[in-house]
């Protein structure tokens, strides 16, 4: 015991030990072991969470040298090991431990700056909120927010260079795929919890971190970015020369919605489209109202079809930049950085990332971290390896598929430099970064059941397919469509008795649009208001017109046993 206890000492700790000892496996394993991907948990874990400013004695002194062993043991674990975890690493980045996290963050930058562009973008949108939040029980996040973004400034210096490609043009131009009523409604998801409250809305103030949301966020994202350049500043000129434009070219939906929606706005705020000062929150439901109205047809119960088409659409109807893209990559042979194929962060995908490297106009970046400097290497080019490594995007179909549930998401082809075809849909107006953590979940137990030899003779870990998910703000994401799937609503429709499908149509339609009770009618709208309350009661009521073992039923009719329905999901 004394033995052990003066190795544990030594080290400065059993934390210090573990993280000391985790990487060095990880170092020994080199590059080509992907197992190592799993155990970066362990070691964040084995961080203790300091507060930043606080003792350096006791418990404080452990974490110090837990903190003093990662800074010394990381750099020998290969970086594409580092990478599926990279929201995790930015998660703490505002912590003390923070500092030595940094590190291993622009090392990742330098060498995969178009897989790191996207997390670090989303964790800047959460610590911007926080930090210009206006509640004092909020304090300690927004010394936290801070200190990330002051650690981050680093991360967006090699993040806005050339190596980034044409990416925030590529995800400017997937959230022009969002129709104007998604996104309205996504914003009022965001803002209508700061003025839920106010107890007389004709007279209560607007709170000042919504006015800031509709400065900085909510204005350009709505209007400004779909109007011609300049325009917004002087109103009255702008509308004209919007209204002219549209009679000579073909306006995207995002851009015609935004030039009508800019004169009910000019209307009310005048020539800048700003809030005035000491708004009311009544005024600005009253603002809002007009946005929405503008996007809606004149029975205010469809949205509009110019700006909302249905079926297959013409991807240059909605995005000029996705359906010129293959035009603007210049000559072939150009330098231009390639832009790489969309892929989740996942252990799945860590051998891939393996592949990709920079090369050629190497320059030496030295890190900002206090006390620690280390040299990182980065470049200007990417270097495509072989058809097992990197894909870059070549161009982009020419039409695109709307799909009507709820968000109205849009499949995507994407032709690949792997000369092949690869589908995404894009998921406009949600946050799908609880998609990811639940697809990353799932390869994780895949990679745990291949390992189980029970699991594996069984090929168990081959039924737990996974798609990509890709989070590209806090309002849009790409997720990786699956051929040969069916929703699961639909292959209950099609084995369950008709009448009782029929009935429980009836019960849904009847509660939330009596005048539309057509069977098949989707009042998406009219749901989106109601209390959560109303929703599960009405969904009860529809269930029980439903035979209780449907969805076994449905099942069975796919496969008579639950290891043909393995074998099925597995090929």
């Amino acid at each position: 015991p004394s033995k052990a206890s003066n190795v544990v000492n030594s080290a400065g700790g059993f934390a210090a030990l573990a993280v000391q000892n985790l990487l060095g496996a990880m170092a020994a394993a080199g590059a080509s072991s992907n197992e190592a991907c799993i155990h970066i948990p362990t070691v964040l874990a084995a961080l203790p969470e300091l507060q930043p400013g606080g003792p350096a004695s006791g418990a404080g002194s452990s974490g110090a040298a837990a903190c003093a062993a990662f800074a010394a043991a990381w750099v020998g674990v290969p970086l594409h090991v580092f990478l599926p975890w990279t929201s995790q690493l930015l998660a703490r980045l505002g912590d003390a431990e923070g500092r030595v996290l940094q590190q291993p963050l622009e090392a990742l930058a330098s060498r995969f700056p178009q897989r790191v562009y996207l997390p670090v973008t989303m964790s800047q949108h959460h610590w911007k909120r926080h930090t210009s939040s206006t509640t004092t029980s909020r304090h300690q996040q927004q010394q936290s927010s801070a200190t990330a973004i002051t650690r981050a400034q680093q991360l967006s210096s090699l993040l806005s260079g050339p190596n980034l490609g044409l990416l925030p043009e590529f995800v400017a131009a997937l959230d022009d795929l969002t129709y104007p009523v998604q996104r309205l409604n996504a914003w009022k998801a965001v803002w209508g919890p700061l003025v839920s409250n106010a107890p007389d809305k004709e007279r209560a103030e607007l709170p000042a971190e919504l006015a800031l949301m509709w400065r900085e966020d909510m204005h350009p994202d709505i209007l400004a970015r779909h109007l011609p350049a300049g325009t917004m500043g002087t109103a009255t000129a702008g509308v004209r020369t919007i209204s002219s434009r549209a009679r000579r070219a073909a306006q995207t939906a995002c851009e015609a919605f935004a030039a009508a929606a800019a004169k009910a706005v000019v209307s009310k705020l005048g020539p800048d489209g700003q809030l005035p000062p000491r708004m009311t929150v009544q005024g600005f439901l009253e603002l809002w109202g007009s946005l929405h109205a503008a996007a809606m047809a004149d029975g205010k119960q469809h949205p509009k079809p110019e700006y909302h088409p249905q079926g297959v659409v013409a991807v240059e109807r909605l995005s000029r930049w996705l359906g010129r893209y293959a035009e603007q990559q210049g000559s072939p042979g150009s330098s231009r950085v390639p832009l790489l194929l969309p892929k989740m962060l996942s252990m799945s995908n860590a051998a891939a990332f393996a592949l990709e490297y920079n090369y050629a106009h190497t320059t030496t970046v030295t890190s900002s971290t206090a006390g620690n400097s280390s040299s990182i290497r980065t470049g200007s080019y990417f270097l495509l390896a072989d058809s097992s490594g990197p894909v870059a995007i070549h161009d982009f179909g020419k039409f695109v598929t709307t799909f009507g549930s709820k968000q109205m998401p849009k499949k995507l082809v994407v032709h690949g430099s792997d000369f092949r075809e690869h589908t995404f849909v894009v998921k406009g107006g949600e946050d799908v970064r609880i998609d990811e953590r639940i697809e990353q979940l799932f390869v994780v137990m895949a990679g745990l059941a291949q390992q189980h030899p029970g699991c594996a003779a069984r090929q168990l870990h081959a039924a737990l397919l996974t798609y990509d998910v890709v989070p590209a703000s806090p309002r849009l994401g790409l997720l990786g469509f699956v051929e040969g799937t069916a929703p699961m609503l639909s292959l209950i429709e099609r084995t369950a008795p008709k009448d009782s499908v029929h009935a429980a149509d009836m019960v849904y339609a009847q509660a939330f649009m009596p005048t539309k009770a057509a069977p098949g009618y989707t009042p998406y709208t009219n749901a989106w208001a109601r209390k959560d309350d109303v929703m599960l009661e009405v969904l009860h009521k529809a269930q029980r017109e439903l035979p209780w073992d449907a969805l076994r039923h449905c099942l069975r009719c796919r496969a008579l046993h639950p290891e043909s329905w393995l074998a099925m999901r597995a090929t």
